[in-house]
């Protein structure tokens, strides 16, 4: 198989995508590729045992541990003055669509529903980055701290944030928290020939 275009820096790299299975890290293991952990609804002790097992994995199949590369998802973004600010914006967006998605029949299997019902929860303990620039901040840190990731990467819900609102908090990310992760958390994958 190929694609086309063909792409410019030479065949590109495969991350393989881990939610809540371990069937992913041991793909991407075997075959020396980054994993890409969900990060999106459930606590992160769920995903530190993805991304150790992953970890484990790569080493026994023989590649070099310091290769084993991780990204981290989220599970949205909004980036306001201060928490109170942005918990009362995202509020009732952020409880509309857990309730919208909430499956009753998958209640208790992993993956399926957030343990995070509130908004309140989801600041405190779930992976949405949604807060002031210096809380965000900390708990990127906080995932890095555990999962030792490489990469992270937001999401800006849509789901009834206006376009500008969208941009603003874009802007604010690139400004106020990358600069600040990027120094604390500093990473040589993309200083990696191939990457």
């Amino acid at each position: 198989m190929t694609t086309l275009p063909r792409p410019y820096g030479g065949p590109p790299r495969i991350w393989h995508g881990s939610a809540t299975s371990r069937n992913s890290p041991e793909l991407a293991a075997k075959h020396g590729d980054p994993l890409f952990t969900a990060n999106a609804i459930q606590p992160r002790a769920a995903y530190a045992e993805l991304i150790a097992y992953y970890r484990e994995r790569f080493a026994a199949y023989g590649h070099d541990p310091a290769r084993a590369r991780v990204a981290a998802g989220s599970g949205g973004l909004l980036v306001a003055d201060t928490e109170r600010q942005a918990a009362a914006r995202y509020k009732d967006l952020y409880e509309a669509r857990v309730a919208q998605t909430f499956r009753p029949h998958l209640a208790g299997r992993a993956g399926y529903n957030t343990p995070f019902r509130t908004i309140e929860d989801a600041i405190a303990d779930g992976p949405q980055l949604i807060g002031s620039p210096q809380q965000i901040i900390d708990k990127i840190l906080g995932y890095h701290g555990v999962y030792g990731h490489d990469l992270q990467s937001i999401t800006v819900d849509g789901f009834g944030l206006e376009h500008g609102e969208q941009l603003e908090t874009l802007q604010r990310f690139a400004e106020e928290i990358a600069p600040v992760v990027r120094r604390e958390a500093p990473s040589t994958l993309w200083e990696e020939a191939g990457v």
